[in-house]
């Protein structure tokens, strides 16, 4: 019988700017194999100092939608997949790139008869950019799109109604129905706890309250409540920082659990 375990270990964690950290894990099944993938989406990717992180942003992107995270409607995934095409490719040489030059390329999920002729079109319009401007250009527009940098949680409400909570760069979004009905702003956020099965968001009062208001929410289990938790903490914390902070001092052994903290 074949064991396998799939963790997220913070020691494995690179830090790749200043403005953004990107994480591994580790499976292990015999072979060890790694997956990085971006942990904190920067609000504005294309602000990112070094070339190598924005290219892992534009890979991280690519594969949110093509795995279906990241939502996008044909026309635009075929605009961000004639961006990615020059960003490999360079620019459209018709000596060089025959007709199935895209053949096996893959951007969506289920891609309509005649997509990669659009993209094969579009690829076109982009004579002249370099691999660094093409990603420059997807992540532009990426960032546009509401569920980019969205990670995603199912809860339910006061209400006992099923509903989402998204956490990004500006925050957390609670979607019902597939339609963001409220955010919190991390400004606003005052307070992020749990307790078993409840989630709760502490909010700093308005010009017109007094006091501060509290927002709770319910998971299926304490394990879900928690990784909620930890994820919005840790996002609080990031996206707050006015400066980096510094690397932490290696011990040589490999310690569970967050080391973020209010601050």
């Amino acid at each position: 019988m074949k064991h396998r375990l799939r963790v997220c270990v913070d020691e494995f964690m690179v830090v790749a700017s200043s403005l953004l950290i990107i994480y591994g894990c580790v499976v292990i099944d015999k072979n060890y194999d790694f997956m990085f993938g971006v942990k904190f989406y920067a609000l504005d990717p294309n602000s990112l100092h070094e070339d190598i992180t924005r290219y892992q942003v534009c890979l991280q992107v690519k594969k949110d939608i093509l795995t279906g995270v990241l939502p996008v409607s044909p026309e635009t995934a075929c605009l961000l997949a004639s961006y990615a095409v020059q960003a490999e490719f360079g620019d459209h040489d018709p000596s060089v790139h025959k007709d199935d030059y895209l053949s096996g390329y893959q951007f969506i999920r289920n891609q309509p008869v005649g997509f990669l002729s659009k993209i094969k079109q579009q690829h076109k319009e982009h004579s002249g950019q370099t691999p660094a401007d093409a990603e420059n250009h997807l992540l532009e527009h990426s960032k546009r799109l509401e569920m980019y940098g969205v990670d995603l949680h199912g809860a339910r409400d006061h209400e006992n109604v099923d509903i989402q909570l998204g956490v990004s760069g500006n925050g957390i979004d609670v979607y019902r129905d597939d339609r963001r009905i409220n955010r919190f702003s991390w400004p606003k956020v005052m307070k992020i706890a749990f307790r078993r099965k409840k989630y709760t968001i502490k909010i700093r009062p308005s010009e017109n309250d007094e006091h501060e208001t509290t927002v709770s929410f319910r998971f299926d289990s304490p394990k879900k409540a928690k990784l909620m938790w930890r994820i919005s903490v840790e996002h609080h914390v990031f996206f707050r920082m006015a400066v980096a902070a510094p690397a932490p001092k290696r011990t040589g052994f490999l310690k569970m659990g967050s080391k973020f903290r209010y601050r």
